[in-house]
Parts: C-alpha cells; sequence; structure tokens
C-alpha cells in the first residue's frame, strides 16, 4: 500500500514510519510543497528492485526470458503435472 505524506509530517513520524516498513510491504511518498519528493520503501521492497535490476543488466537473463515467454505464447514449455513430476524426480534424487 502506498500512501502519501508531507515532509514535515514523515519527519515527525519517522520511527515509527521505519518500524511499520520493517514488517511490510508499503511504501510511502513524501511530497515537499504538495509535490512529490522522495519514497520510502520497505527492505522487501528495495530487494525485489535491486533483483530486478540485475536480472534486466544481464543480458542472457533478459534473452532467456523473452525465450520462454515466446515458447509460453506459440504452447510449448510444460504443464504443472510435468513440472512437479520434474521437482519430485529431483528431490529424490538428493
Amino acid at each position: 500500500m502506498t500512501r502519501t505524506l508531507a515532509d514535515t509530517a514523515a519527519a515527525d513520524q519517522l520511527p515509527s514510519l521505519v518500524a511499520e516498513l520493517a514488517e511490510t510491504d508499503d511504501q510511502v511518498k513524501i511530497t515537499h510543497g504538495g509535490v512529490f519528493a522522495a519514497m520510502l520503501i520497505s527492505p522487501q521492497k528495495w530487494r525485489s528492485i535491486v533483483e530486478t535490476l540485475d536480472i534486466l543488466a544481464d543480458p542472457g537473463a533478459v534473452a532467456d526470458i523473452q525465450e520462454a515467454d515466446a515458447e509460453a505464447d506459440a504452447g510449448g514449455g510444460a504443464d504443472i503435472d510435468e513440472v512437479a513430476a520434474l521437482v519430485a524426480r529431483r528431490h529424490d534424487a538428493g
């Protein structure tokens, strides 16, 4: 959930905002003079953003994702039962 606070209100509430964000996946949009100026985000959200940027920075990973999307769009890939069987075999193998 995103909520918006003025910078003065955010400053007054900073300790409670930090504690709240440590436990949730929320974010707080901070305005200065009514204009968007900053964003406080949870550690979980930050890790997700960094992971996404890392993937997007890897041309090989992006190409693999695009190839998999194209295969899925063409009706290829594995259905859920095939995936479950593969996972079970790998688990049993050790």
